[in-house]
């Protein structure tokens, strides 16, 4: 991938002047011009293998190609173009927490003390860059962290750009170095450090990095270590496949790399990089460095531990490769049983407790949101390829729209309550001790959890997996299946067309709010919530309505009441949806 350097493909290390491109298409006029005298055949006549290549030879222009980045006459417009700075500015960085990189602990240090702070230089000065040489010279390493950064291209077919930033890194310093803005190779002290077979360059697939400045700045670079080799042969694990900078942030320093693709594909060409740009470049850099130092100064015993962690890891990424294959269904089935034997011992907790109902269902339902958080995460981590899943999930959370729905919910419930009064099917009646305060409490809190819970599985998880097989045309497929999931879930004839209607509205809510679950989460917690509250205080007491208009109990999902009003509710979403996608 571009901008990252353990993805890089390797490039030749040929360097291809305008000269010798000229002499090429000279020789190619040379060899038609004795073709010709001799009487041979021309082009429109069918030429031999010899003649088509000198032919071929001819067609290619001499294209002036630039040796070095720094060569490129454009430079000046660009430069023009970012407000007439001539270079970028020297600009010094103390990034106190990797929190926009990166997520969890840093990490430790090699000693094992723990410390954010990190120095960042970010220059176009070769005095600057001279002066952290001598810096790190004068400390006594003898290692550096290294990796490479360039704008992706667009197009296709379009010739890779060249090196935009260099960086190096220590555990604590890092030079971000805007090659693309001055001819590094005439900085002798960044040559000498780069060519230094002393100091290692620590990186994932190194060799790749070291061709590229090779081939676009001229720098000669030695002394490389591939970490994940490293690794390897460190803690002898026989694994054929190369380990990622990222796995090895998480198998050897515990914590997971953020690494965002539109990062990675930013323009690195620009003359003054955001605060973002700088942290991301410098991330690889570091975390290389460290990843070095902690296996380097770690014992037998810390070594064994980093092993059977990357082992469980690596066999959990070997198993959910495989799942990924599969369909839809063997892929709900195994999340299924792996949420079953976590949440089962909740049930075996609440009876030897001895709990009342609703206080079982309160622990029951917090264990289930919990475990279904995390085995989200972990599922989504390898499924997804993103070390924040859970927002894939749920989308961009916004407070103001879950309080819509929940006020909408609320609303609902209601609107459907008061329709029967109207209708003369009972009338609202508070009885004074007929209901304690906090089993209405304990109700509200079973009603908020149940919609959580079923939010973020049917919603959230379920409706990612059929949408990774139905394509966006077939969306309607992934909505059907949903419903039915859903509805099947409750196992309850009765409103089995009331909970499948309840979904669509769902999905809709959802897509209408651009994949975000806030306001569907509160609509849904609302309407449970609110539904059970009422039910068993104000209209506690209510005649009995006709099943086919209330249901049981009444109940909001079973009679043609509540069904008339979802189908409302599911216009006036499916409208929403519809101007938004015309926008």
């Amino acid at each position: 991938m571009p901008g990252v350097g353990g993805g890089l493909r390797r490039p030749t290390c040929s360097i291809v002047t305008a000269d010798r491109a000229s002499r090429r298409a000279g020789r190619g006029l040379k060899a038609r011009a004795h073709d010709k005298g001799r009487g041979g055949r021309t082009r429109d006549s069918h030429p031999s293998s010899s003649e088509s290549s000198a032919i071929g030879r001819e067609r290619r222009k001499a294209v002036p190609l630039m040796r070095f980045p720094f060569q490129n006459r454009d430079r000046e417009v660009r430069l023009e173009a970012n407000g007439g700075q001539r270079k970028p500015r020297n600009r010094h960085w103390k990034i106190r927490s990797f929190v926009s990189a990166s997520r969890g602990l840093w990490g430790l240090f090699a000693d094992g003390t723990q410390d954010n702070q990190l120095d960042i230089v970010t220059t176009a000065d070769p005095e600057e860059c001279e002066r952290w040489v001598r810096d790190f010279r004068k400390s006594g390493g003898d290692c550096l962290g290294l990796d490479i950064e360039w704008k992706s291209n667009t197009a296709k077919g379009q010739r890779p750009s060249p090196v935009a930033t260099l960086q190096l890194a220590t555990e604590t310093s890092a030079l971000v170095l805007q090659v693309l803005y001055f001819n590094p190779s005439g900085c002798a002290a960044l040559r000498e450090l780069l060519a230094d077979e002393t100091v290692l360059k620590l990186g994932v697939g190194i060799k790749p990095d070291f061709l590229k400045l090779l081939k676009d700045c001229n720098l000669h670079c030695r002394g490389g270590l591939d970490l994940s080799k490293h690794f390897k042969s460190t803690l002898g694990l026989k694994i054929r496949e190369e380990i990622g900078l990222k796995r090895l942030a998480k198998f050897v320093l515990g914590f997971d790399m953020d690494k965002p693709k539109s990062m990675s594909r930013s323009d690195w060409s620009t003359a003054s990089l955001q605060e973002d740009q700088v942290t991301y470049a410098a991330l690889d850099a570091v975390v290389a460095c460290r990843v070095f130092e902690k296996l380097r100064r770690c014992d037998a015993h810390e070594q064994w531990g980093i092993a059977t962690r990357t082992r469980y890891f690596l066999q959990k990424t070997f198993a959910f490769r495989k799942l990924k294959q599969q369909s839809w269904p063997k892929r709900l089935l195994a999340f299924g049983a792996m949420f079953w034997a976590v949440w089962s011992p909740s049930v075996a907790v609440a009876g030897a407790m001895g709990l009342a109902h609703a206080k079982r269902d309160i622990l029951c339902g917090s264990w289930a949101l919990c475990a279904l958080f995390i085995l989200m995460r972990s599922y989504g981590e390898e499924m997804l390829k993103s070390s924040r899943p859970l927002e894939i999930y749920f989308g961009k959370w916004d407070p103001s729209k879950a309080s819509s729905g929940l006020a909408l919910g609320v609303a609902l419930a209601v609107s459907f309550y008061a329709a029967l009064s109207l209708l003369g099917f009972g009338a609202p009646r508070w009885v004074p001790g007929a209901v304690a305060h906090a089993e209405l409490v304990q109700a509200a809190a079973a009603g908020i959890l149940a919609g959580l819970f079923q939010e973020a599985l049917f919603r959230g998880l379920v409706t990612k997996e059929l949408e990774r097989d139905y394509r966006k045309a077939e969306g309607w497929k992934a909505a059907a299946i949903v419903a039915v999931l859903f509805a099947s879930a409750h196992r309850t004839l009765d409103g089995f067309l009331g909970l499948a209607l309840l979904s669509l509205c769902l999905s809709e809510a959802r897509k209408a709010f651009r994949g975000s679950l806030s306001f569907p989460l509160g609509l849904h917690s609302g309407l449970v919530a609110a539904s059970a509250v009422l039910g068993r205080s104000v209209y506690a007491e209510m005649s009995t309505a006709p099943r086919w208009l209330a249901g049981s109990g009444p109940h909001f999902l079973e009679g043609a009441l509540g069904l008339a009003m979802l189908s409302c509710l599911y216009a006036v979403l499916r409208n929403k949806r519809r101007k938004l996608k015309s926008r």
